[in-house]
């Protein structure tokens, strides 16, 4: 199937790479403010289809049953706040994020996890470039594991220092059928393109998942 591209040249207004020295204090500081100018003001999450019920509170009712077993609505609204400040909560459901991975079950491991506040910036770059040199090129994507606890990173063989562990990676699934090796070639053009200016991590694999992190500029 081809996958026609658009002029990324003329998108207009990009956020910025956010500062791998950014403080916890900042960061709060920014949500704070931020929180309560996006939420008087235009709304959180108006530019995706759907809305906000399709971005935040629209989500599967075993995420729902996630959120209520662990009291966690607070710091899943927060989170999206965050995310929202960057401009980055619209490029997949912010609760995609937080999925452990495909194969939870057989660890008999919870499916999602919420990652620590101080990660959560690490997070930010990996959707800049998702959002902005990625997307464009192969279409929507379907997150099968963001988010992962060190527990079940090492039932699941990840690496010791995976970059899911401090919330900087994704393995993904375009939704749109697209062919194996016409895929690899648009990630091997991304990579080759905008690697460095990322720390671009990428990851091919034998079906047409793929890894994708902003930790260290590698390939595998």
């Amino acid at each position: 199937m081809f996958i026609p591209t658009i002029d990324v040249q003329a998108r207009g207004c990009r956020p910025s790479l956010i500062n791998a020295r950014y403080t916890r204090r900042n960061i709060y500081v920014l949500f704070v403010l931020l929180h309560s100018w996006l939420a008087a003001s235009c709304g959180i999450l108006t530019e995706a289809p759907g809305g906000d019920a399709a971005y935040q509170s629209n989500y599967p009712a075993d995420f729902a049953e996630f959120l209520h077993e662990n009291n966690a609505h607070s710091d899943y609204n927060e989170l999206v706040y965050f995310l929202a400040s960057h401009g980055v909560q619209r490029i997949v459901p912010v609760w995609q994020l937080l999925q452990q991975g495909s194969d939870w079950k057989s660890h008999s491991l919870p499916k999602y996890a919420l990652p620590p506040r101080e990660n959560w910036s690490d997070m930010v770059n990996t959707l800049v470039f998702l959002k902005y040199d990625l997307i464009p090129y192969i279409g929507p994507v379907r997150v099968l594991s963001g988010f992962r606890t060190p527990n079940y990173n090492q039932l699941a063989g990840g690496a010791g220092k995976s970059r899911h562990l401090k919330f900087s990676a994704l393995d993904l699934r375009p939704v749109a059928q697209i062919e194996r090796s016409q895929l690899h070639g648009i990630l091997q053009n991304r990579w080759n393109n905008f690697g460095r200016k990322y720390d671009l991590g990428l990851g091919l694999y034998a079906s047409t998942r793929f890894h994708i992190d902003t930790g260290g500029f590698r390939q595998w």
